[in-house]
């Protein structure tokens, strides 16, 4: 996610990016307004490539290639706030983790906004995570191996205001045999003026399995 955070803006007024070869497989996510779509190239199932484009002319306007390029196609997607001024692009970034990058357009940029994941970890997954642990008489400094974590814009409230679903799954051992914590959460986080994220509310929800 580091990568794709920085990012600094997606200009739109800018001249057509240099995309090698022609696409084996794109899916397009258009906006609402239908101005612009994030293109995924694909080839066997494996991302080759990955842009926002203008649909009208096909012009790429951000490539976004090796930020994702660990995600099979089916893990890329995005959401768009319904004026079409936010959106948020979920992929997978690693082995064991899958997360969200958000963006706000300002004028004639899309200008990434901050990420929510530290904050809500800090107000839900950790203190959770510390209860289980307290309740299977484990130390709070006990070693954990991450299984998998998550985090999912789900849907846009407004522009400066996403949905987000996140868990966390981690495991310990117990007499050698592996234990598993799995957290998750729903919360509404909302953007101020300068993109700096705030919890409006959060809740821990049960983990699926």
């Amino acid at each position: 996610m580091a990568a794709l955070r920085r990012i600094i803006a997606l200009v739109l007024g800018i001249g057509a990016l240099a995309w090698a070869g022609e696409p084996d497989e794109a899916r397009k996510f258009p906006s609402p307004d239908g101005k612009f779509a994030l293109e995924v190239i694909e080839s066997d199932g494996v991302v080759s490539g990955a842009r926002i484009v203008e649909t009208s002319s096909g012009k790429g306007v951000a490539d976004l290639s090796e930020d994702i390029m660990a995600s099979a196609g089916e893990e890329v997607s995005l959401v768009w706030s319904k004026d079409s001024r936010s959106v948020a692009v979920n992929f997978r970034a690693g082995g064991r983790y899958e997360t969200m990058a958000l963006f706000r357009r300002q004028r004639d940029a899309f200008r990434p906004l901050g990420s929510p994941e530290a904050l809500l970890f800090d107000e839900i997954i950790k203190p959770a995570r510390e209860r289980e642990l307290k309740a299977a008489n484990k130390p709070a400094d006990t070693s954990l191996r991450r299984i998998w974590d998550k985090w999912d814009a789900l849907r846009w409230g407004d522009a400066n205001t996403v949905e987000i679903h996140g868990s966390s799954t981690v495991s310990y051992l117990d007499n050698d045999e592996p234990v598993d914590i799995a957290i998750a959460l729903d919360a509404t986080v909302a953007f101020d003026e300068t993109g700096k994220p705030r919890v409006v509310k959060a809740e821990e929800v049960p983990a699926s399995d």
